[in-house]
């Protein structure tokens, strides 16, 4: 963050990847999830001059990433509540969530 000014971005692309799981029950869902928002809001506080875009993707690496839906990626801006952070839209991820309905 501290070095986006100097390359002249005010915005990051967040992306949970790696935050997720492979098999049911190996992960505390809740535990992880606070975890995010509390994150989140340390890094929005930090520089409420750089925004925050929170990419979600269904899964890959992980089979189940806790941000993998616009709809937790919503619920997690309401609980984040940060003017600074808000949601990055790949469309290929878009596309993908229709595909799988």
């Amino acid at each position: 963050m501290d070095i986006a000014p100097k390359l002249n971005c005010d915005l990051l692309d967040v992306w949970f990847g790696q935050d997720g799981y492979d098999y049911s029950f190996q992960s505390d869902f809740i535990k992880a999830w606070n975890l995010i928002i509390d994150g989140l809001k340390e890094c929005a506080e930090y520089r409420s001059d750089i925004r925050l875009g929170i990419e979600y993707k269904p899964k890959e690496p992980r089979t189940h990433i806790y941000i993998g839906t616009i709809g937790k990626t919503l619920v997690l801006l309401n609980k984040v509540n940060k003017d600074n952070v808000g949601i990055i839209v790949d469309v290929g991820h878009a596309f993908y969530m229709l595909m799988r309905i």
